[in-house]
C-alpha cells in the first residue's frame, strides 16, 4: 500500500492527510485470520432425555423377540421369537430359566423360514384352553399369512400341544403382512394385515382401498362360533357385513403395514401404529369402518390420487411423524404404572428413533 500512497500524494497534495490516516489504519490492522474449517460444532447440544430405556431382566436373552404378552394366569410372561420359539418366564423370579412353551417351526418342516409374530390367549382360557398364534409361512403366496388355533393341556408351566393345530385363517403374505393378534374388551379377536407388497413401489396389489380382500386391514373375528365354510364366525355388527363383494371380517382398512395394536385400558379405544412409506409414520385411533387412506395417501402426502377410493371417507391419522422425527412406528402401549407419574395415561410408541414426547389425548 505504501507505493500507492506515495504516488497519490505526488498527484494530489490535498490527499496527504487522508492517505496518512489510511497508512496508520493499515499498519494497525491485524493479520488475516485463518479459515476455521475443522470445527465439528453443528448446533446447541440436545437436552438430556426425560426418560431412558433400561434392561429390567438383564439375565434373560431371547432370539429376535417380537412380542411379549402376559399369560392367562396373570403372572408369567410369554416371549415370541420370530423364528418359531415361544418362551415363558416368571418376572418375579427372573433368575429361573425360561420354559419353552412352543416351537412352531418343526410343525411346518416344508417352510424353513417360518416366522411367528404374535400370540393371544383366549379370554376364557381356563374354560377353552385355546391359544392363537400369528405366523407367516412364506413371503409371496395368497395363503402365506396364517392365524393358527391350538389347545394347551392343563399343566404347569403351560406347554402347547402341536397335534391340536387348526389353521383358522389365511391371507396373502408379503413384506407387509401386519403381524398382530389381540383380543378386545368385546371378546373378539382383532387381526392386523398389510398390503402384502414390498417397500416400493407402493401398494403393488392396489389393495389399500379395497374391501373385497383381507389385506391392508384390521379384521374382527368371533373365535367362539363358525360361519359356514369358515373356522370362525363373522360378527354381524362388523361394518361391511351385507355389503356386496365385501369381506365381512374387515373392521377398518386403508393401512399400509399395521404391526401392533393396543386397546386403551378401561375403554374400547383401539390404537394402531402404521409403518409409513417415504415421509410419514402414522398412529391411528381405529374406528369401526374407518378408512386410513393408504394408498391414496400416506399421512398428508398424496401417493395415488387417482386410485379408486373405498366406500367410507378417508380419516386423518391421530398423529403423523415425519421421518426427521421417527422411523418405522410399529405400535405402542399405554403406561398405567405409578413409578413414572408424568407418563401415566400416555401412549408410548415403539419406533426406530424418536424426537417428540409421548402422545396424550
Amino acid at each position: 500500500m505504501e507505493p500507492l500512497i506515495r504516488a497519490l500524494a505526488r498527484s494530489c497534495r490535498r490527499c496527504i492527510p487522508v492517505l496518512a490516516g489510511l497508512t496508520a489504519a493499515a499498519a494497525a490492522a491485524p493479520a488475516p485470520r485463518p479459515a476455521w474449517t475443522t470445527s465439528r460444532l453443528v448446533g446447541t447440544p440436545d437436552a438430556p432425555p426425560p426418560y431412558v430405556a433400561a434392561s429390567i431382566f438383564p439375565g434373560l436373552t431371547f432370539d429376535t423377540p417380537v412380542d411379549l404378552v402376559l399369560g392367562p394366569d396373570g403372572q408369567r410372561l410369554f416371549v415370541v421369537g420370530r423364528w418359531g420359539k415361544i418362551w415363558s418366564f416368571d418376572p418375579r423370579t427372573p433368575e429361573a430359566a425360561p420354559v419353552l412353551f412352543a416351537d412352531i417351526a418343526p410343525i411346518y418342516p416344508e417352510f424353513p423360514k417360518l416366522e411367528v409374530f404374535s400370540i393371544a390367549f383366549h379370554p376364557r382360557f381356563a374354560e377353552t384352553r385355546e391359544v392363537f398364534i400369528r405366523t407367516r409361512m412364506t413371503e409371496s403366496t395368497l395363503t402365506g399369512s396364517q392365524v393358527l388355533r391350538f389347545k394347551v393341556p392343563v399343566a404347569s408351566p403351560l406347554r402347547l400341544d402341536p397335534a391340536t393345530r387348526e389353521t383358522m385363517l389365511t391371507f396373502r403374505s408379503g413384506s407387509h403382512c401386519g403381524g398382530n393378534i389381540v383380543f378386545g374388551p368385546d371378546g373378539f379377536l382383532y387381526v392386523t394385515t398389510g398390503d402384502a407388497g414390498p417397500a416400493s413401489p407402493p401398494d403393488i396389489n392396489n389393495t389399500g382401498q379395497s374391501i373385497d380382500d383381507l389385506e391392508s386391514a384390521i379384521l374382527r373375528l368371533d373365535v367362539d362360533g363358525r360361519t359356514p365354510g369358515l373356522a370362525y364366525r363373522i360378527p354381524p355388527d362388523n361394518p361391511f357385513v351385507g355389503t356386496p363383494g365385501a369381506r365381512g371380517e374387515i373392521w377398518a382398512y386403508g393401512l399400509r403395514n399395521p404391526w401392533k395394536l393396543s386397546f386403551k385400558p378401561g375403554t374400547t379405544e383401539l390404537w394402531a401404529g402404521d409403518v409409513g412409506w417415504e415421509r410419514w409414520e402414522m398412529i391411528d385411533r381405529i374406528e369401526r369402518g374407518g378408512n386410513y387412506g393408504w394408498s391414496v395417501a400416506e399421512g398428508a402426502q398424496t401417493v395415488k390420487p387417482s386410485a379408486v377410493r373405498g366406500p367410507t371417507p378417508i380419516l386423518p391419522p391421530l398423529v403423523a411423524h415425519p421421518h426427521t422425527e421417527a422411523a418405522s412406528i410399529t405400535g405402542g402401549f399405554f403406561y398405567t404404572g405409578s413409578r413414572l407419574p408424568a407418563l401415566r395415561g400416555a401412549y408410548v410408541p415403539n419406533m426406530a428413533f424418536f424426537a417428540s414426547p409421548p402422545l396424550r389425548t
